[in-house]
């Protein structure tokens, strides 16, 4: 009888570690999915920030964090058909993004105030990673240029 209930406290504490260990390793499975999904919104940040498509030059020298407003309506248009070839090429730079810019300083009005270049939402989401990056935007097309500060974000959806 005696060993019968000494057996019967050696399983129970073997399926009370098994339950603590199962806990543990979920938890620590989400953390590294979570940290992947970090790592990957701050990949696909700086693949924005820094696209050649969209860099500021000036008489032939790139601005550091400068994004040209013209060049990115002209890309913002060649990217809207999400079947295109050239959509296609950004979602395998881009992946599962949304990628706005958003005119801070001065203020613009109406529909201007920010431009989403890309985005490619999957329907059932779970997690979503967010990064921000200030930039300066030039803008010539009212006939001159026209600086303002923005916001790049980048919401990475996994």
């Amino acid at each position: 009888m005696e060993t019968i209930f000494v057996l019967l406290i050696v399983f129970i504490l073997l399926g009370l570690a098994l339950i603590f260990y199962a806990n543990y390793s979920k938890n620590q499975n989400q953390k590294s999915v979570k940290e992947k999904l970090s790592k990957q919104a701050i990949e696909i940040s700086l693949k924005s920030s820094l696209l050649p498509e969209l860099q500021c030059s000036r008489e032939g020298e790139i601005e550091p964090n400068c994004v040209d407003a013209t060049k990115l309506r002209a890309l913002k248009s060649l990217i809207e058909p999400p079947t295109g070839p050239v959509y296609l090429y950004y979602y395998d730079i881009f992946q599962n993004s949304n990628i706005t810019l958003t005119f801070i300083y001065p203020p613009v009005s109406g529909a201007g105030s920010s431009i989403s270049l890309y985005s490619s939402i999957p329907p059932n989401s779970s997690n979503r990673n967010v990064v921000t990056i200030p930039i300066t935007i030039q803008d010539f097309s009212i006939g001159y240029e026209q600086n303002y500060f923005g916001i790049l974000s980048v919401q990475v959806y996994s």
